[in-house]
């Protein structure tokens, strides 16, 4: 990949932001300026297929540069399907996402010597907690009522993108933020739209979210339903019964909401399911869970 940027090339041209991204890509943040380290260069939060960097708007508020770490042209299909569906709805455009654009040619980076345009996502910089973090704050005060409330809201935005005939594909705590007590989902890069139908995944969810048979699946618009449930379930049922946050989450130092992937694999030998089963606090939770 000679003739792909490494990260010292990347951080390079975002020295000189102006310069680095097209004009349409800087325009989602007029006048941005990078967030710099102590060391005053460009702060990277590295992943395995790509890299972040936070773009500071000076009017309020910031955007994510999604800068990728190799050449995918699958990918670039992938984004420019999402990219395409999300700005032709308009002003239907579900609650509960965030701004994303996908611009094939949106930085010019410098490799060895010849300056070349490459891909970039923005995506609006969601300043929150995550839904993990927060259920556990929320449980931790004794905020039923908030929990509550929550799983009606989550109700709400995964209506609307069934609505909107788009599946997030990878529903979890990490990929929900909390913005004004309200959930916003971010990372789309497994995000399902029609024209995606039928295609293969590209990844697979976490396993206490999604259901054990997803891997043999091709992408689909109810891609979402399983993972979507079990989070309105892990909301209502510990909304009514506190009991159940203090069993399977903070007793088991269980990272995900109530669920772990061996009660996914393995719901005959689960206790959280056999409780939700006879479940008496909330009358909707039993049938859910069956």
């Amino acid at each position: 990949m000679a003739d792909w940027p490494a990260q010292a090339d990347y951080r390079d041209a975002l020295q000189n932001v102006a310069t680095a991204l097209r004009a349409d890509v800087l325009h989602v943040c007029p006048d941005g300026e990078v967030e710099r380290n102590k060391m005053k260069v460009p702060r990277a939060r590295a992943g395995a297929f790509a890299t972040v960097y936070k773009l500071i708007c000076p009017g309020g508020g910031a955007t994510a540069l999604k800068l990728f770490n190799f050449p995918s042209p699958d990918r670039e299909r992938r984004y420019r399907a999402v990219d395409t569906f999300i700005r032709g709805l308009g002003k239907n455009q579900p609650a509960g996402l965030v701004g994303f654009r996908y611009e094939s040619e949106g930085i010019f980076v410098k490799v060895r010597g010849q300056r070349m345009a490459f891909p970039v996502q923005t995506m609006d910089w969601v300043k929150g907690e995550s839904l993990g973090k927060w259920f556990i704050d929320a449980m931790t005060r004794k905020d039923t009522a908030a929990v509550r409330k929550m799983a009606d809201l989550w109700a709400q935005l995964v209506d609307g993108l069934q609505r909107a005939r788009i599946a997030h594909g990878d529903l979890q705590h990490d990929n929900v933020m909390v913005v004004n007590n309200a959930p916003m989902l971010v990372d789309y890069d497994g995000m399902v739209v029609p024209e995606l139908e039928g295609d293969d995944q590209l990844e697979f969810g976490k396993p206490a979210y999604q259901h054990p048979k997803r891997v043999e699946q091709k992408l689909s618009l109810g891609i979402d339903h399983f993972s979507a449930w079990v989070i309105l379930i892990a909301l209502r049922a510990a909304a009514a019964d506190p009991g159940l946050f203090t069993r399977y989450n903070v007793q088991t130092d269980n990272e995900n909401l109530l669920f772990t992937g061996d009660d996914l694999s393995s719901p005959k030998t689960s206790a959280l399911w056999g409780e939700l089963l006879k479940f008496k606090a909330d009358p909707d939770v039993p049938g859910w869970a069956d």
